[in-house]
């Protein structure tokens, strides 16, 4: 498989705006229809439009809770989570900047809550990298997630100045070993080449298998997209 395809079958195709049109999603659509990606990720107002029009399961639906900021409270999140029931795989932001402060509280009582609404849908923890971490503590994030139930570690919204980069791949690649638990890069992987050097960092750790839809992601607003 060339390299575009091999991205392609891993990517979560992504429109965020909140302004999207139907002729928007309409040109998704048939982008994911005719070169297979992984998932696409929507607004939760866009779910049931999408779910009525896509092939198939096997191209999945993704939406995200408690985005972009991470603020909402627990009331608030469990509404988006019954409006983001038609999707498969939910991307959810962890409190991060309660965390970042000391207090892991309200990241445990969201994640522990969403993987129980969550049923046995895919959970993906957005851990928002780019912002204030240590070393130490973006690493106890990780390892609390994947504690609460994660399916996937998330680098980044894209809706911040920093979103994926080398050095927190390398940070999450080191919690993830030996977990059976996935990646998804997102925020800023832009172009092909982009998108081959993270394919080979996460190689090298975590072997050729890895980069398959249930383990590994690309998220990406523009990646190539028709």
């Amino acid at each position: 498989m060339d390299l575009a395809a091999r991205v392609l079958a891993c990517t979560d195709w992504t429109t965020l705006t909140f302004e999207e049109s139907e002729s928007d999603l309409e040109r998704l659509l048939h982008g994911a229809k005719e070169h297979g990606v992984a998932a696409c990720c929507l607004p939760r107002e866009w779910l049931g439009w999408w779910v009525d029009r896509r092939p198939g399961p096997e191209l999945r639906v993704a939406t995200v809770l408690n985005f972009p900021d991470g603020l909402r409270d627990l009331a608030q999140i469990e509404a988006e989570a019954l409006e983001a029931a038609p999707a498969e795989e939910w991307d959810v932001v962890l409190p991060y900047a309660a965390f970042q402060r000391g207090d892991e509280g309200p990241s445990r009582e969201l994640l522990t809550a969403v993987r129980e609404w969550a049923v046995d849908r895919t959970l993906k923890v957005i851990l928002e990298t780019g912002s204030q971490w240590s070393r130490k503590g973006l690493q106890r994030a990780a390892e609390l997630a994947l504690d609460c139930g994660a399916d996937f570690l998330k680098t980044s919204t894209g809706k911040v100045p920093v979103g994926a980069t080398p050095e927190a791949v390398d940070q999450l690649l080191d919690v993830l070993q030996g977990t059976g638990k996935g990646l998804k890069v997102s925020g800023g992987v832009r172009t092909l080449e982009a998108a081959r050097a993270y394919v080979e960092q996460v190689e090298a750790v975590m072997g050729p298998e890895f980069i398959q839809p249930p383990t590994f992601r690309f998220g990406t607003s523009s990646l190539l997209l028709p």
